[in-house]
């Protein structure tokens, strides 16, 4: 009885010990688990390969233009088609004045309110994931980051220590927590 039990346990650490290797090597290695199951999402060829404990995203963003993410079972997530992508690459303006919102905090850590402004401000959302915002013509402030969409929702991440902000696309308008709203240039 001993010896089957021994060999029950050896069986299942082998087991685990396999799923643990390969789930390792697929992030480590940035690839797709060996041990998986391809689930097609979207007809552009994007597709999903789903591991016991990670999926790998391959998504097509355009015919050459391959974006890889690897997540855990506890993640969601959803390969964004290239429409949902360019709705918010281009141009946007808020009116500077139209809101008492915090846009940036000057040299002596006060903060600037965006009706401190007298002129539009821009963002500038890039095709390669990145943004620059432009607060005055006149004082030329410009934030730089990368950003995330997902859906109506994008995230901005500066590359200086300003904190995360957020916006929500509502009727052709960028809301922002941060800002005031944006309307496509």
């Amino acid at each position: 009885m001993k010896k089957q039990i021994k060999i029950i346990m050896i069986l299942i650490m082998l087991v685990l010990g396999v799923i643990v290797v390969d789930t390792f090597q697929a992030v480590v290695l940035k690839h797709s688990p060996f041990i998986h199951i391809q689930e097609k999402i979207y007809s552009n060829g994007s597709y999903v390969d789903k591991g016991i404990l990670v999926d790998a995203y391959y998504c097509v963003i355009e015919e050459n233009d391959i974006e890889f993410h690897i997540k855990t079972k506890f993640n969601t997530y959803k390969c964004k088609t290239k429409e949902e992508h360019s709705k918010y690459i281009g141009q946007w303006i808020a009116d500077g004045t139209q809101h008492k919102t915090i846009v940036s905090v000057d040299s002596s850590g006060n903060p600037v309110y965006a009706d401190d402004y007298e002129e539009p401000y821009h963002l500038l959302v890039n095709d390669d994931s990145t943004y620059s915002l432009t607060l005055s013509d006149k004082n030329g402030v410009t934030e730089k980051g990368k950003y995330e969409a997902s859906g109506t929702e994008i995230t901005f991440m500066p590359d200086n220590n300003n904190p995360l902000w957020y916006c929500e696309l509502l009727n052709d308008e960028l809301n922002c927590n941060l800002y005031a709203t944006f309307k496509k240039n």
